[in-house]
């Protein structure tokens, strides 16, 4: 018996999972060899990113890194305060029975409790301990047909949702490779000890056929200097990165949202035994793609009467709220070229990320920076030379329905640049910034998937035969068959009516 009524095919990306961990830390760490000896500690400020996650049978691995900026009285003439910072890596398995290879998870993670304190006096060696807890979701897509307009006669209850509905899923991967080299403030390189790596999507643009996708990899490498001694210094690298997917049916309009995984290596580019300055550094970014939209559906949630029900319990990322907010940031900065700026000769915005969001009630912060590049000319050399201006934002977006139990995305993108020269031979530089947030809830519900009415009651209707009665003639006129009639009078003769002879005919209540 098939389903009654009519049904919305969705196409959600259904959380099937989320547990919580604790990962806990007891170890010693060690300040740069540049930083001077620490007498006390003053403040200590936690950061926790996550770097790859992966899905396996059976269990979750995600590796990131946890960053201390600490301010510390040095061990120096006149007790100055110096401001530091110590990466530790962080690597948990969290088993989880329903994951597959192939399915997505996201990690966030913070610092709970945490206390790092000086081995002795005048040392560079501290002790940590520190209790990270992490928070994984299992996601996966899932195609659902769910009620929306039930069979007349039934009393039913219903709950209006609004969802992302996934129209297109694809993964890809994107491979980076590039050479960069150490600045001139650090030693040269005797080997790579351990490389860490962040992946951001920075901007999504829906085409015709297909998105276009950028975004950055951090990378955070550790390294062993080619002194006597070997200390281990760190340092940053940012590698942007852009590809197109195509994809069979996108048209703009539709909003992209990526779920990117990176591999990183980093070694030392070869120069014989001759302490180096370059490093050769490869990422491999693996991202899923969903292509959709955010749609309202008053759907089934219950039935009252005679029918066969099914229903689908679901985990969905219910939509509380969206907004979109522009912001005009300015900074004046300097060149670093030397003679100063003649003229200016463009403005290009170049990308905006977010780099941190948080919701509190009625309202969603967003911090992050713009990029915009400057092209000018150099007094007495008529040269031009480029500068890249960095432009921190800092928004708060009113959602009146927002609460600090939501999750947030966000995305920012630069609408234009300008720049202009200042006093003192800087740069002045604006840009307008367009971030749009949007606020979801994790609702579990219970909706109707089907519904089957129960079969029609038959009876036995006392019939007497009139002149010209035959069984075809009767199955046709009370919508039954020659055969049911047959069944229903044992021993009748079909070809030998007679009139005025009572027989019974089955029909349908």
């Amino acid at each position: 018996m098939s389903c009654v009524g009519k049904y919305l095919l969705l196409k959600l990306n259904q959380v099937l999972a989320e547990v919580s961990s604790s990962y806990p830390l007891e170890k010693e760490v060690q300040l740069r060899a540049e930083d001077p000896e620490v007498e006390s500690l003053l403040s200590l400020r936690p950061e926790v990113k996550i770097g790859s996650v992966q899905v396996l049978a059976g269990r979750v691995l995600w590796e990131g890194q946890l960053t201390l900026k600490l301010d510390y009285v040095a061990c120096r003439p006149g007790k100055p305060v110096y401001t530091a910072r110590i990466s530790v890596p962080l690597a948990e398995v969290v088993e989880i029975a329903e994951a597959r290879p192939g399915m997505t998870a996201s990690v966030t993670a913070e610092v709970k409790e945490m206390s790092l304190r000086p081995g002795k006096t005048c040392s560079r060696k501290l002790y940590l301990t520190a209790l990270v807890t992490a928070q994984v979701k299992l996601t996966a897509l899932k195609e659902l047909e769910v009620l929306v307009e039930p069979p007349p006669g039934l009393k039913v209850t219903t709950k209006k949702l609004r969802v992302e509905n996934v129209v297109s899923s694809t993964r890809a991967q994107c491979f980076l490779a590039k050479e960069e080299r150490l600045p001139t403030d650090k030693p040269t390189l005797r080997e790579v000890v351990s490389t860490l790596a962040s992946c951001r999507n920075t901007r999504t643009e829906v085409k015709r056929g297909g998105v276009r996708v950028c975004g950055e990899v951090e990378f955070r490498v550790l390294y062993a200097a080619a002194a006597d001694a070997c200390p281990v210094y760190e340092v940053h690298f940012i590698l942007p990165w852009e590809h197109f997917v195509a994809i069979e049916g996108v048209v703009p309009g539709l909003e992209a949202r990526v779920l990117a995984e990176v591999t990183v290596k980093a070694k030392a580019k070869p120069k014989g035994k001759t302490p180096t300055r370059e490093l050769e550094l490869e990422a491999l970014v693996d991202f899923q793609m969903l292509v959709g939209k955010v749609i309202e559906a008053e759907v089934v949630t219950g039935i009252e009467g005679e029918a066969e029900v099914t229903k689908s319990r679901v985990w969905l990322e219910q939509v509380v709220g969206e907004k979109e907010k522009e912001e005009l940031v300015r900074r004046e900065v300097t060149p670093t070229v030397d003679p100063p700026v003649e003229e200016i000769l463009s403005a290009e915005p170049m990308l905006a990320v977010v780099r941190e969001t948080d919701v509190l009630d009625g309202m969603v912060l967003v911090k992050g920076e713009g990029l915009v590049r400057v092209i000018y000319t150099a007094k007495g050399t008529g040269k031009v030379h480029a500068l890249d201006a960095n432009l921190p934002f800092s928004l708060a977006l009113s959602l009146p329905s927002a609460k600090p139990e939501h999750q947030v995305s966000a995305q920012a993108e630069p609408v234009y640049a300008r720049a202009r020269l200042a006093e003192k031979g800087k740069v002045a530089v604006e840009a307008l910034i367009a971030v749009k947030v949007r606020v979801t809830e994790r609702v579990q519900e219970e909706v109707v998937t089907c519904v089957r009415l129960p079969a029609a009651k038959e009876r036995l209707l006392k019939y007497t035969i009139n002149p010209g009665d035959t069984l075809y003639r009767l199955a046709q006129r009370f919508n039954t068959t020659v055969e049911a009639i047959m069944a229903a009078n044992p021993g009748i003769d079909p070809y030998n009516l007679q009139v005025g002879q009572v027989i019974f005919i089955p029909c349908r209540s």
